[in-house]
């Protein structure tokens, strides 16, 4: 079976605060890196999230050791977890918190061969310092605001056919400043109206699809 390391780390500031994580994958002799980070989240949710989206990532059968420096996350899955389970995910104390992730990485653990390890933090394991580097580089990010994309309003973006919608009227307002009468005609052809009294009056459509001729060294007619 195919031996894989894996390193993972959180971090929060604020906590309750922006946060991010980081993990690293090692498989013969091959390394991949993930990370990621929220806006609104804890710690421990970080360390939790590094975890499954580190497992998550592993698509066939493996035999996996997995290295946390927290705490939480050791002692959630080694101790805690069977008796949350036979509880009905409950705790003395109430609720289980973060049960969500807690489910998550229960049914991805069932599924793997995983043994956890607790490495002390900080203490000069190059993969959990690059772990932690990752994670601190993500909540710096949301702490920044630059690791959500910025809210548009509904109408930021528009397409062809809006911007010849609002063409068209703009050029009906002028034809009607200027010969009296708004221009009828909203086609792509010029229409008689607009090809009376020696003028050529373009609509919107018109006057787009001329213009595309003309750029091309052609002429519409």
């Amino acid at each position: 079976m195919i031996r894989v390391e894996i390193f993972t780390d959180g971090a929060c500031s604020g906590n309750p605060g922006p946060g991010g994580w980081g993990a690293l994958l090692r498989c013969r002799g091959v390394e991949k890196e993930l990370s990621g980070g929220e806006k609104e989240t804890t710690n421990n949710r970080m360390e939790l999230t590094a975890v499954i989206s580190a497992l998550a990532a592993l698509k066939t059968s493996c035999d996996i050791s997995l290295y946390t420096d927290s705490k939480y996350v050791m002692d959630g899955i080694t101790r805690w977890l069977p008796n949350w389970k036979k509880n009905g995910w409950k705790r003395k104390e109430g609720p289980v918190k973060n049960l969500d992730l807690w489910k998550e990485l229960d049914k991805l653990t069932a599924q793997r061969k995983c043994t956890f390890i607790w490495v002390k933090g900080h203490n000069g394991n190059q993969y959990n310092e690059l772990c932690d580097q990752m994670a601190c580089a993500e909540s710096a990010k949301y702490a920044d605001g630059c690791g959500e994309e910025e809210e548009r309003p509904d109408d930021f973006f528009f397409n062809a056919d809006d911007i010849l919608v609002a063409l068209d009227e703009v050029l009906k307002e002028a034809q009607k400043r200027e010969y009296g009468v708004e221009m009828p005609c909203g086609g792509m052809e010029l229409c008689d109206y607009c090809k009376s009294d020696d003028r050529e009056c373009l609509c919107a459509k018109a006057f787009v699809r001329r213009r595309e001729f003309l750029s091309n060294g052609m002429d519409s007619e």
